[in-house]
């Protein structure tokens, strides 16, 4: 009997201080000087897949040939809770390095959403004015230039929303198979 009165006083008391720990918790919330503006959208990439690719010398003193992908196909959504961003809002930049270990260049391909085709996924365009809603999904296409990417090769990609979040990937490519998702 003696237990049962000490542990229903332990679970009066925890309680209370739970409580009391919440309230401490809300009032630093409402007084902090956070001056960070909210973050007003973010995109949520949901798959990227091969969009074309080309086969091309190697090195220069190579008759061989290996096939680059040249292109990808993103599809994305934004996110929930974000508000109105038109397209012209969006942008990206993909990252990778070439060279021989140790003499490696970092290379960077970027551009705005607006200048990569974006549409809504039954292929309707959008344009740079076009405004998204919380949950719209569409696609865009990134022209990798510099970055083509051969089987095996690995590139950074990031959607950036201006004002908002940063999405960052890391794509790896196993095969050059257009149509084929990059992990």
């Amino acid at each position: 009997m003696r237990g049962a009165v000490v542990f229903a006083s332990l679970l009066v008391m925890s309680s209370c201080l739970a409580g009391c720990v919440d309230e401490y918790q809300q009032n630093q919330e409402s007084t902090s000087d956070d001056m960070r503006q909210a973050i007003s959208g973010k995109v949520s990439v949901i798959d990227v897949i091969i969009n074309s690719n080309t086969e091309g010398s190697s090195d220069n003193n190579s008759s061989s040939s290996e096939v680059k992908v040249d292109s990808l196909l993103v599809i994305a959504r934004l996110a929930s809770g974000s508000l109105n961003v038109t397209i012209s809002e969006i942008s990206y930049y993909t990252a990778c390095s070439r060279g021989e270990l140790g003499n490696e260049q970092g290379l960077i391909v970027t551009g705005p959403l607006a200048n990569s085709t974006p549409s809504e996924l039954d292929d309707t365009p959008l344009t740079a004015e076009s405004v998204l809603n919380a949950g719209q999904t569409f696609k865009f296409t990134v022209q990798l230039g510099d970055c083509a990417a051969a089987d095996g090769d690995s590139l950074e990609m990031r959607v950036l929303v201006e004002g908002g979040g940063i999405t960052i990937m890391e794509l790896r490519l196993d095969g050059t198979t257009v149509g084929k998702s990059v992990g």
